[in-house]
């Protein structure tokens, strides 16, 4: 995950307005990806809660799982609204403000 795009030096020269319109977008982008790690985790402890591994288990399948807990927790973070995100943009926009001045 980037989150440099948080750091209005490194935006290029623009309106006030641009840079936080920027800052925002960034924040709500970073929130959303932190989204789709904690569903990821979610998944991943779900399934590890399983009934046990089974008789065929390897390592790539171990891997295969991974990647597709990653893709499922991805696409669900898209679809579904958990409002993590939102709480974390209501929670540290003040703070981007603050930092833009």
């Amino acid at each position: 995950m980037n989150i440099s795009g948080l750091n209005p030096a490194q935006v290029p020269a623009a309106s006030s307005d641009s840079i936080k319109t920027s800052g925002q977008e960034s924040l709500h982008a970073a929130a959303e990806a932190f989204e789709a790690l904690f569903l990821q985790q979610m998944i991943q402890k779900g399934r590890e809660g399983g009934l046990g591994p089974s008789l065929l288990s390897s390592e790539a399948e171990d891997k295969f799982s991974s990647m597709l807990d990653a893709e499922q927790a991805s696409g669900a973070a898209g679809q579904l609204n958990l409002g993590i995100a939102d709480a974390l943009v209501k929670q540290l926009s003040p703070a981007l403000a603050r930092w833009e001045k």
